[in-house]
């Protein structure tokens, strides 16, 4: 009957668009045949539809063939009708589309001499314009087409500018003041999304707020974007935000979405410190009162406002069931903010510092958990999360549980190449390393104190409890970076140098130092590993080992001078107490003269050691 015919020419119309829009030529065409086979005819949007598919396939000659047949009114592939604007606009996108720019211009030309508006042919072909030439094409069109300058040009010529790479924000804004009076609410989105993107939101706020200060009414578009800018700058302008959302429905009569809400609930947490109070009544009232449903987003921005001040156990609640009361499922995403909030210090998080040197102020097992639990829903975790949880464990000195995260996660062929352990995992496990077999000890330094801070103690290092444990835990991080093919950096040969140093291995602290540098030539050398390596040499000296003192001694003053490392204060002070044992005191001279300005107090030590050794001989 008449009703069904019409049923089945609006799902064939259906399925003809969503065809042409994936640039399927295919089924667009057997979709329009079949539209002719219930009875309908021909029309001029149905061939400006296949004319679409051809150009979203690439295949734009094709497309301009219909046109060419259009207009020569043969039928040979446009069954009797005639073009339109519309039929010119998708010929020209579609050669725009492919970059085949000088094609576009010519079917514009040819649009102009029948007498045509081009206004939305020349949108088309200005979107895919390179930035550099926006100007001159639209000089083109106003001088030549009579192309009239409207907000759908503005925002053609901003997507050309904003959208292509390299995005041009100063061009934009030459863009914007040519032609301010035609800016709309689409042209400032996408302007206010340049700003951001570039990271100057200073600049993107003051050009919002004088957008207000003008002719335009914002949109809920708009204000959530320029909501955005507010949120994310640094710091937040979180009093803005809220004004803007009050203006937002006093003012201009809006009523806020969920999006709107979601970047509102970001914006909290990146306050410093985090706003959980008002994130959750935001969460709690707001999305009540307006009766939003939260999304993915609200439950992933929420947890991690609540991570952000150690509160993981807060989060997983709102992940793992609240979640489940609204009906929608965690992704990889909610689980890797989890993952994260449980192998992050909650020391750190809330006052700045965690003063353990073994840190049990995180909770990774609980992590590990859920990472089985990841694993288990065929979920994806993220590289960052794993870091996080390694240096959770190797913090903690668990060095057994963190090398399973490298070995069965990272490690594992069957997983994302994404997730391959890198340089820095390693680090993290030296660290640990460096943590479970060393215990600091000297002046300032508190023994009974269990805590974090190894790296300032690293020059007070002087015990290694498990030597044999140690060197077997180095030796294996070692054999994995060099089996994987890893760039050592100088952040691992810190590493290794303060293990040796602990381990009294002075001799293989100097080979390692000089074999990694001739290799990583171009790998920074701090100065801070040479002062553990000095520190050491002037406590294990003695008079019957001058001469192999002194060999170690000018070997790494050479290294230092030949890679421009200059002596510090305590490598001085740590060179004079070796010269005062094995007769050094022309290398003192010799750093004295060229590269170290000695103090009052250097100089009398060294005065004081060269009264000692003559007093001695």
């Amino acid at each position: 009957g008449l009703a069904g015919k019409r049923q089945n020419i609006e799902r064939f119309r259906g399925v003809m668009n969503r065809s042409a829009n994936c640039g399927n030529v295919d089924a667009t065409k057997r979709a329009f045949q079949s539209l002719l086979g219930v009875g309908d005819r021909p029309t001029t949007v149905y061939m400006n539809i296949i004319i679409k598919s051809y150009a979203r396939a690439g295949r734009a000659v094709e497309g301009e063939m219909i046109l060419n047949s259009m207009l020569a009114g043969d039928g040979t592939y446009s069954y009797g009708v005639a073009p339109n604007e519309g039929t010119f606009c998708e010929v020209v996108s579609g050669y725009a589309q492919n970059q085949d720019l000088p094609s576009a211009w010519r079917v514009l030309i040819n649009q102009v001499r029948l007498g045509m508006s081009i206004q939305a042919s020349f949108c088309r072909l200005l979107r895919w314009v390179p930035p550099p030439d926006v100007l001159s094409v639209l000089s083109s069109g106003f001088n030549h087409m009579n192309l009239l300058l409207d907000s759908k040009v503005m925002f053609s010529a901003l997507v050309a500018v904003l959208e292509n790479n390299p995005p041009d924000l100063d061009l934009a804004l030459e863009i914007v003041n040519m032609g301010s009076g035609y800016l709309d609410n689409k042209c400032c989105c996408i302007l206010l999304t340049g700003f951001k993107n570039e990271n100057k939101f200073e600049q993107g706020i003051e050009f919002f707020e004088s957008v207000l200060e003008g002719d335009i009414i914002p949109d809920l578009k708009l204000l959530t974007t320029a909501i955005n800018l507010y949120v994310d700058s640094t710091p937040p302008h979180m009093e803005k935000a809220e004004r803007l959302v009050e203006d937002l429905i006093e003012k201009y009569n809006l009523v806020p979405d969920i999006v709107l809400f979601n970047s509102i609930i970001r914006g909290f947490g990146n306050m410093k410190p985090p706003q959980v109070a008002k994130a959750l009544d935001v969460f709690n009232n707001k999305l009540v009162q307006y009766q939003l449903k939260p999304t993915l987003h609200t439950y992933s921005g929420i947890a991690n406002v609540l991570c952000s001040v150690g509160d993981a156990q807060a989060a997983e609640v709102m992940i793992l069931e609240k979640m489940k009361e609204t009906g929608l499922t965690p992704n990889a995403v909610h689980f890797n903010i989890l993952l994260k909030g449980y192998s992050q210090c909650r020391c750190k998080l809330l006052n700045g510092i965690c003063k353990c040197r073994v840190c049990f102020c995180s909770n990774p097992e609980r992590a590990l958990e859920l990472l089985a639990m990841m694993e288990s829903r065929g979920l994806e975790v993220g590289l960052l999360t794993l870091h996080s949880l390694v240096k959770a464990f190797c913090s903690a000195a668990q060095l057994e549980k963190a090398w399973v995260i490298v070995a069965d996660v990272m490690g594992n062929e069957r997983n994302s190449q994404h997730i391959r352990p890198t340089t820095q995992v390693f680090n993290m496990l030296l660290r640990g390393i460096f943590l479970r077999y060393t215990k600091p000890i000297g002046k300032g330094v508190d023994t009974g104190n269990a805590g974090c801070g190894a790296d300032s103690n690293w020059l007070n290092v002087d015990l290694v409890q498990d030597s044999l444990g140690a060197r077997f835990e180095l030796t294996r991080v070692l054999d994995k970076i060099s089996e994987l093919s890893l760039k050592p950096d100088e952040v691992t040969l810190h590493y290794v140098l303060g293990i040796n140093s602990a381990l009294g291995t002075l001799d293989v602290a100097v080979d390692f130092v000089n074999s990694f540098l001739s290799v990583y030539s171009e790998v920074s050398m701090p100065v801070t590993p040479y002062t553990i390596i000095f520190r050491k040499i002037s406590e294990k000296t003695s008079p019957d080992g001058e001469a192999a003192v002194r060999k170690n001694v000018s070997c790494l003053l050479s290294r230092m001078a030949k890679d421009g490392v200059k002596m510090d204060r305590t490598a001085l002070k740590h060179l004079i107490d070796t010269a005062s044992k094995a007769n050094c005191y022309d290398l003192v001279e010799e750093q004295h003269a060229t590269v170290v300005k000695m103090d009052d107090a250097l100089f009398t030590e060294l005065i004081q050691s060269y009264r000692d050794a003559v007093m001695h001989s």
